[in-house]
């Protein structure tokens, strides 16, 4: 670009010297410390309105890019003929959010410096966390927001669960195609009015923005799902033609040209390239010109345009202009490759620039071709993937048979499978899978090779921010792209934050109503409640309360603590309180503890929780089957079936029961890769521990109801054991005893270890939310008034 711009001087800090190309240019060093004793003086250099004010490249179909020469005539009259229609003023606070680049800089820039505005500069890595950039909106008070449709659909999900945006007065789309159902959202919750929504259909020859469309809620639904980009700005044209360069009728496609002052002065040293796109315009006056779009459109009654597409193999791909022929063009330049086409498959955030090559023996791998094409192309221009073909199809005409491309492989060998090592491990492939659309991902595969693009890092670090409960920042993908090294980043943030096995667990932090507690079970931990807690809905708050003590110190000594923890984040209640066996028995006392402080509690579930007055008359294990049922507990939560019976070991020492657990265990996969001895014969003490907790244990009364959610499955034991109580008592576990309201009873399929599993967790997660519903209904919680944070 430098050589083709014939550049001479570059002004740089010194310590950029060795970076800049020295051939003929020549290097003028600014320090910044020097900067402000500077005075160059008059310049006295002549300057008039058809002087170029910039060169912009774009993708060129030969390889090489192109420079559009644009005047400051060009750029003048775009901002005084859209003036009225935005009424731009000194108030305006803007942001400069895109690379300049790319020309929509061009407008977010100059639309604010020219009318004495407030601009912005959004950091790098902001444009990249969604939930960042929002937050940088609210306190900087951003009323002109110009945003690519692909980008605005991950800021509408961060501010789903943010609060409203109360200074931005407009949004301005451009850059690709707005669906505008993909704005229903937004609307439902702002409107249309404030911030009014407005679609400008652009080009980089014309100047930036070519027509404008206000888009309001009747645009929404099936019937108008095409992307209206209205008409001309005031002092364009647009043109549709047919191949003849007639006029197309209204409703019938042509090609887009576009005439009027924004039409840029050409192709920088590239006259032919000029004459073939910058032509004659016959309706216009003599030496009037037309810019031929390459764009396919349809007028409708009224003068609407809509916009179809491109004409050519030109394509745009998360809002850049591509020509897809600059990367063929790189991928021949490559040793060992035959022949080489690309294409875009997906739309949308989900489009992907795939590569072919017609590999021969020495054909370098597709990794190590990406590789390469990432040192000659920019980071949007490199293939999410190449793949290797004996040739290049063709059809019987000899042109490209795209048809016949197949559609790149990603994902794993299973026989060459390397299984995730730890629980943070399964949930981050989990959602890798859900937003890549690829199974098998194993955790040590790089995102960008499985067809992973910057978009699409931003869904995938707000899932996983919101589903682990940290807050990774999206730079995280670069510096590490495996979900293992994704995995120790996570590790990392707790550590750093003095609580890797913290004892408040943001499982789900997000949402509008009051948060939930869940109380871990007798191993510590709350990954029991993972599944649970996806189920009940973006905008259920979720935390876990894990144990970090001493596992057999009394039961109302760990209640405390959880007590303290809750109330460090949620000073007064009401509280909603959710414990699973061991975990209800914590969870009750807490409530109790609660009570007694004055405070509400609204709601405690127990999901399969005897009392522990009569867990404690519960007939004690024996060493198998203590073991077994642990390795369960284990296959269960790592979602793998086990078969395992505890009546071969009954006779056995502790020692040899262990090793056959554990050996059974690993020879059907059913636990994590550091899964042995150790970590059965921790899990088997802790059960001992919990039950000296609950020595000599009784509830007092309470006043808060309960709501008690009984396994349907293998209740055999249970029903055997509870045979000599009454009936309130079996079917209330005995809880009937020690609260003042009648004690609600929820029956969920599945056994004791997997009402927390696929499909049982559904039918919990149901009741779950019903059964809140109404204990919020029962203490008057509303949702907040969003009218309300613009009131004093």
């Amino acid at each position: 670009m430098a050589g083709d711009a014939g550049v001479r001087v570059v002004l740089a800090q010194d310590a950029l010297r060795a970076a800049v190309p020295g051939d003929g240019v020549e290097i003028v060093a600014l320090e910044a410390e020097d900067a402000g004793e500077a005075d160059p003086g008059d310049l006295d250099l002549p300057v008039h309105p058809e002087q170029l004010a910039y060169v912009i490249y774009t993708s060129g179909s030969t390889g090489k890019p192109k420079g559009v020469g644009v005047t400051h005539a060009n750029v003048l009259r775009l901002f005084d003929c859209t003036l009225q229609g935005f009424g731009f003023g000194a108030g305006d606070v803007w942001t400069l959010f895109h690379s300049y680049a790319f020309d929509f800089s061009v407008w977010e820039i100059w639309g604010a410096l020219l009318y004495g505005a407030r601009l912005v500069v959004v950091p790098h890595e902001v444009t990249r966390d969604p939930a960042a950039f929002h937050a940088l909106l609210r306190r900087e008070g951003v009323t002109i927001l110009n945003q690519t449709p692909s980008a605005f659909r991950a800021l509408a999900q961060a501010d789903a669960a943010a609060p409203r945006l109360q200074a931005l007065r407009a949004v301005i789309f451009g850059g690709e195609a707005l669906q505008p159902e993909s704005l229903r959202g937004w609307i439902e919750r702002y409107g249309s009015d404030r911030p009014r929504l407005v679609n400008m259909y652009g080009i980089t020859e014309t100047t930036v923005h070519v027509t404008w469309y206000t888009v309001t809620g009747a645009d929404l639904g099936p019937d108008h799902a095409a992307s209206r980009v209205g008409v001309p700005i005031p002092d364009l044209r647009v043109a549709v033609l047919d191949p003849a360069g007639n006029l197309s009728p209204e409703g019938v496609p042509g090609e887009m040209y576009v005439g009027g002052p924004g039409v840029a002065r050409g192709y920088l040293g590239r006259p032919a390239l000029t004459a073939q796109r910058f032509v004659p315009d016959p309706f216009g006056n003599p030496g009037a010109r037309l810019y031929r779009s390459g764009d396919r459109a349809r007028r409708h009654p009224g003068g609407t345009l809509e916009y179809l597409g491109r004409l050519d193999h030109q394509v745009k791909v998360r809002g850049f202009r591509i020509e897809l022929g600059e990367i063929e063009a790189a991928l021949l330049a490559q040793p060992g490759v035959a022949g080489a086409a690309v294409v875009v498959r997906g739309q949308g955030d989900e489009a992907s620039i795939v590569g072919y090559v017609a590999a021969t023996a020495q054909t370098p791998p597709p990794a190590a071709l990406r590789a390469a094409l990432r040192g000659q192309l920019p980071e949007h221009m490199v293939p999410a993937a190449v793949v290797h073909l004996e040739r290049i199809p063709l059809t019987a005409n000899g042109k490209l048979d795209r048809k016949a491309l197949p559609a790149p492989r990603y994902g794993r060998a299973h026989e060459e499978a390397e299984e995730p090592a730890n629980y943070v491990e399964v949930q981050l492939i989990q959602l890798w899978e859900e937003q890549l659309r690829v199974e098998g991902i194993g955790p040590t595969q790089s995102f960008f090779e499985l067809g992973g693009n910057s978009l699409l890092a931003l869904r995938l670090f707000a899932r996983i921010n919101q589903r682990l409960g940290c807050d990774l920042p999206v730079a995280t993908l670069f510096t590490g792209a495996t979900v293992r090294q994704m995995a120790d980043a996570v590790y990392a943030q707790r550590a750093a934050a003095g609580t890797p096995r913290g004892a408040l667990v943001p499982m789900q932090p997000l949402g509008t109503l009051p948060p939930l507690f869940f109380v871990h079970s007798a191993d510590r931990n709350v990954m029991g409640y993972v599944n649970l807690v996806r189920h009940l809905g973006a905008d259920q708050p979720a935390w876990g309360l894990r144990d970090q003590g001493d596992t057999a110190r009394p039961l109302a000594t760990i209640a405390a603590e959880h007590v303290r923890t809750i109330r460090s984040v949620q000073p007064r209640g009401p509280y909603y309180l959710v414990g699973w066996c061991f975990g209800g028995h914590v969870a009750s006392e807490m409530a109790q503890q609660l009570e007694r402080a004055g405070e509400t509690v609204a709601f405690l579930g127990l999901l399969d929780t005897m009392s522990p007055v009569i867990a404690q008359q519960w007939p004690r294990s024996t060493d198998a089957q203590l073991a077994v049922a642990m390795a369960r507990d284990v296959a269960m939560r790592w979602q793998r079936p086990l078969e395992i019976s505890g009546r071969a070991l009954e006779e056995l020492e502790w020692d040899e029961i262990v090793r056959r657990v554990v050996a059974t265990v690993r020879a059907q996969g059913a636990a994590p890769a550091d899964y042995d001895e150790d970590v059965l014969r921790e899990q088997c003490a802790m059960i001992r521990d919990r039950g000296t907790s609950l020595e000599g244990y009784a509830p007092g009364p309470f006043r808060c109801p309960v709501t008690l959610f009984r396994a349907t499955h293998d209740r055999e034991p249970w029903d055997a054991f509870f045979a000599s109580y009454t009936p309130l008592e079996q079917d209330t576990l005995g809880w009937c005893r020690h609260v003042s309201t009648p004690v609600e009873v929820f029956p969920v399929p599945g056994n004791h270890a997997s009402l927390g599993s696929e499909p049982h967790v559904r039918v919990l997660a149901g009741h779950l939310r019903d059964a809140l519903a109404r204990a919020r209904e029962r203490v008057g919680f509303t949702l907040p008034d969003p009218a309300a944070e613009a009131r004093p």
